[in-house]
């Protein structure tokens, strides 16, 4: 779980990454991570991760990271391969909103499309943008519980992913329990990370590298080259 507030882009040769249409290239929001489906030889230069914290109004910059072109052979057709891929299980509160990512590498470049394993009709509130790979539910329903399919297709073949959401109402599921109490440390972690910065101190990083890592913040903090305003 990524904590509230934080939100990922990044920048390419120091100008931002304008992906709206984009369905070549991704950003995950619950990892930090960009994908490109298929990398074009206009794709090399510099990237850095940008995180910003909207709640306390910082941002951090991590260390560019070059890519660069092999050119000892030339890629083959494939079909998608989803990198991507929203949990199998998804618990929402009763009115809350929720976010499914699915993104897939390939070549042609994969369409993402979006069904409910039932057959059913997506409600009008539902939006399914194709482009950014995600499925986005408002104001979650009783009505909304069921399994999400994610169809990632090119001339080469189709690969689907799976997940099952269920919604609760005032009490969470004992499954839940645990997480949330993970949320409270990782908030915080992230509350100690944003001191240490602004202090300009080195960071723990043998000590915080695991869940810096699953929070999508490990290759900001590797370098101890992080700015943060």
């Amino acid at each position: 779980m990524v904590p509230p507030g934080l939100s990922y882009t990044w920048t390419f040769n120091n100008a931002t990454l304008a992906l709206e249409g984009d369905g070549r290239r991704f950003v995950s929001q619950q990892t930090g991570n960009l994908y490109l489906a298929k990398v074009e030889p206009w794709d090399e230069g510099n990237y850095t991760c940008v995180v910003t914290n909207g709640d306390a109004q910082q941002r951090a910059w991590g260390p560019p990271t070059p890519l660069t072109l092999r050119r000892d052979g030339v890629m083959g057709e494939y079909e998608p391969k989803i990198e991507v891929h929203f949990p199998e299980t998804t618990y929402a509160a009763k009115g809350s909103a929720v976010r499914l990512e699915c993104f897939a590498l390939g070549n042609p470049v994969p369409s993402i499309s979006w069904r409910r394993s039932d057959g059913k009709p997506f409600p009008q509130k539902i939006e399914a943008n194709k482009a950014k790979g995600v499925l986005e539910i408002p104001d979650v329903q009783q009505e909304d519980e069921g399994s999400f399919e994610c169809i990632a297709g090119n001339s080469r073949g189709i690969n689907v992913a799976r997940g099952q959401l269920f919604v609760y109402g005032e009490t969470p599921p004992a499954e839940l329990l645990q997480p949330w109490d993970q949320h409270s440390k990782d908030m915080e972690l992230l509350e100690r990370v944003q001191s240490r910065h602004q202090d300009g101190q080195r960071m723990e990083q043998l000590c915080w590298e695991g869940r810096l890592r699953e929070l999508g913040l490990f290759n900001l903090e590797r370098s101890f080259g992080v700015t943060s305003v």
